[in-house]
């Protein structure tokens, strides 16, 4: 499958999730034409940290595997967990990716 890059101008929502008593801020970019995810950014509690870097490091691949047609439930099955929640914030990250595929779902 090829690649589907999302417009310049696109909607977005941002939500405040909190995994392991730490905030995180996680913004989602939608689609205009389907308002289906295809984008992924996120910010950690501590600016400029190696752990910051890895997260985005991440959401970008999160986005490259919505662009080329994986689905946000495909991605937050494949993510570790911990007897059911997720394991990491890249876990959380995708479990509300997977509960916003699509912008009325964010609504």
């Amino acid at each position: 499958m090829s690649r589907r890059r999302l417009p310049n101008r696109r909607l977005s929502k941002t939500f405040e999730l909190m995994h392991r008593d730490l905030r995180h801020h996680v913004s989602i970019g939608y689609y205009s034409d389907t308002l289906k995810a295809g984008e992924v950014f996120a910010r950690g509690p501590k600016a400029g940290s190696m752990m910051e870097a890895v997260l985005s490091d991440a959401c970008t691949l999160m986005s490259l595997l919505l662009q080329y047609g994986a689905s946000p439930e495909e991605i937050a099955r494949a993510m570790a967990r911990n007897m059911g929640p997720p394991a990491t914030i890249l876990g959380a990250i995708a479990d509300l990716l997977a509960a916003q595929k699509t912008l009325d779902a964010a609504e």
